[in-house]
């Protein structure tokens, strides 16, 4: 379990740290972080996407969430769609309205294509070979408050990633479909960084990131496979949906509802089985 700078890694790397987000409850007082999120495009229409439980909590208290892009805090309304609660999917979807990504794109946001997304990633730690030729990491933005920087006087908020190079795990938890998730084995007390073992921080705000792929030695091949959702401590892993469960709801919504695609909504709806 080891560091990689996305910064110097490639142009795609670059990529990844402009599309995963970090999302923060409050807008004006004491931001609070409670996940994070990505930024993807399926089928031509641009979505927001993170965890339900992310998206349901929100909701719940105060209907919006807060996202930080570029050091600006942008806000949208917490109505989108969800998987049910009984669904271990655990994955949120928020349509962007035209004005929405316009102003993510303005402020430096970017959003993960087609071309970056691979519905079909079916690996798992039982193939040796995918482990031998594939690096997987996940990215997202750890809750803790030593981890963001927020300027109430300029509206600002300044918060660092945080990346770990993992293994795909083979221990599946009651409930956990290895046809839905992917497993990442997660150790905190094995991550190292220069070749030394650090304490790293705690992961909670890092439901809703990304789960990446990319083929040793060639960067320039990563692919976005899976959300983070749930870390199950005493297992030490970290359960991820696989992104053809996101963008299969993805779809749902654009035939289904096409009206929120045009309009902003506060309402949240559950697709899904």
């Amino acid at each position: 379990m080891r560091g990689l700078d996305l910064n110097d890694a490639s142009p795609e790397g670059a990529l990844v740290v402009r599309s995963v987000l970090p999302v923060f409850s409050h807008e004006t007082e004491g931001p609070e972080s409670v996940g994070s999120c990505l930024l993807v495009r399926i089928d031509g229409q641009a979505f927001v996407v993170t965890a339900a439980h992310v998206l349901q909590q929100l909701h719940e208290t105060t209907g919006r969430f807060v996202v930080a892009v570029g050091g600006r805090l942008v806000r949208l309304y917490a109505g989108g769609f969800v998987t049910n609660p009984d669904d271990a999917a655990d994955v949120g979807l928020v349509p962007l309205v035209p004005a929405a990504l316009s102003t993510f794109l303005e402020a430096g946001a970017v959003l993960i294509e087609r071309e970056m997304i691979d519905e079909a990633e079916r690996g798992d730690g039982i193939d040796l070979l995918n482990m031998v030729t594939n690096t997987y990491f996940v990215f997202g933005f750890p809750g803790s408050r030593s981890w963001s920087r927020v300027s109430h006087a300029t509206r600002q908020i300044h918060a660092k990633g945080y990346l770990v190079k993992l293994t795909l795990g083979t221990c599946f938890p009651d409930g956990v479909s290895p046809h839905e998730h992917l497993i990442l084995d997660y150790d905190e007390k094995e991550i190292l960084q220069d070749r030394e073992r650090k304490q790293p921080p705690s992961i909670y705000g890092v439901s809703g990131g990304g789960i990446f792929r990319f083929q040793r030695g060639q960067p320039e091949t990563m692919r976005l496979v899976g959300i983070a959702i749930e870390r199950h401590k005493r297992e030490r892993i970290i359960v991820g949906t696989r992104i053809m469960v996101a963008a299969t709801l993805a779809r749902e919504v654009i035939a289904r509802y096409p009206d929120a695609l045009l309009n902003r909504s506060d309402l949240l709806a559950r697709v899904g089985s």
